[in-house]
């Protein structure tokens, strides 16, 4: 086993390094170069330049093994772009449901500890009436939230987030704030 090795820079042919690193991320870049017996090992790293020196001297001394490129079946990029997309709307998702969260929580805060904030029957409540205000004076809004509720809200459930609707501590909305709650 060796102790210590000096790492020397060489000339290595038929390797476009230039190629190489424009493919790469932007910033600087360390190339680690052990010589073999019969090999040259090259290590690219754009971080850190001591990182690629032991990946290189690990490699020399045969403590890896080759990793070649596969290329993707169009199947498996197909999934990969439909997995990346979802995730995307995933995030969107995401986004939207906590900018509604803070606005029933400044005007309807009652909501949320009686229907689950991504529920069909709130967002259905939402986008139909804007917020507390109408739903409390709606004379048919019990039958309307039974209707996107469906068999899952049962008639207390309904009375109660009626109720709550009335009585809301929550700021009042204006036009601007009903527009914002469902645009």
């Amino acid at each position: 086993m060796r102790k210590n090795r000096a790492y020397r820079a060489t000339s290595v042919k038929k390797i476009s390094f230039e190629k190489i690193i424009s493919s790469g991320p932007a910033g600087e870049v360390t190339v680690g170069l052990d010589i073999g017996k019969h090999e040259i090992f090259a290590v690219l790293r754009w971080n850190d330049g001591k990182d690629a020196a032991v990946i290189a001297e690990l490699a020399a001394l045969g403590k890896s093994w080759p990793w070649p490129y596969q290329h993707t079946e169009d199947q498996d990029a197909e999934m990969a772009y439909w997995v990346d997309w979802l995730d995307a709307q995933q995030s969107i998702e995401r986004m939207w449901l906590g900018r509604l969260e803070s606005l029933l929580a400044r005007h309807w805060p009652e909501a949320t500890t009686l229907l689950k904030l991504a529920s069909v029957t709130l967002l259905e409540a939402l986008a139909h009436y804007g917020g507390p205000t109408e739903l409390a004076v709606d004379e048919v809004a019990a039958q309307r939230l039974a209707d996107w509720g469906r068999a899952m809200l049962k008639a207390e459930k309904i009375e109660r987030v009626i109720q709550s609707a009335v009585g809301t501590v929550g700021v009042r909305q204006n036009a601007r704030d009903i527009q914002r709650m469902f645009p």
